[in-house]
């Protein structure tokens, strides 16, 4: 993640930036009803190290009953958004890189 220009405390996009090292960038957001989470991994693809392999992982903390009734609805469209939400970080990545 060499090329990340963002740092921990900034916005990209809907989420604010928890953690960075050199595989993994964390972000997320909290509120009083929940906390969410988003890592993306970047690992070497097992047989290829020339290649890279992106895990995306995502977790969800109810901080209250209204976290959980709020989620219910979300979920089933949660394999939907995260990845439309990640196509827009991605966007802004390659912009800030200079890539786009």
């Amino acid at each position: 993640m060499e090329n990340f220009k963002w740092q921990v405390g900034e916005q990209l996009g809907l989420f604010k930036v928890y953690g960075i090292n050199d595989r993994e960038v964390v972000m997320g957001e909290d509120d009083k009803h929940l906390n969410f989470r988003v890592s993306m991994f970047l690992n070497e693809k097992p047989g290829d190290p020339a290649k890279k392999q992106l895990t995306i992982s995502t977790v969800v903390q109810f901080n209250n009953w209204f976290g959980k009734l709020y989620f219910l609805p979300v979920r089933p469209f949660h394999k939907i958004i995260v990845p439309v939400m990640l196509k827009g970080i991605i966007k802004q990545l390659t912009l800030k890189n200079g890539r786009g």
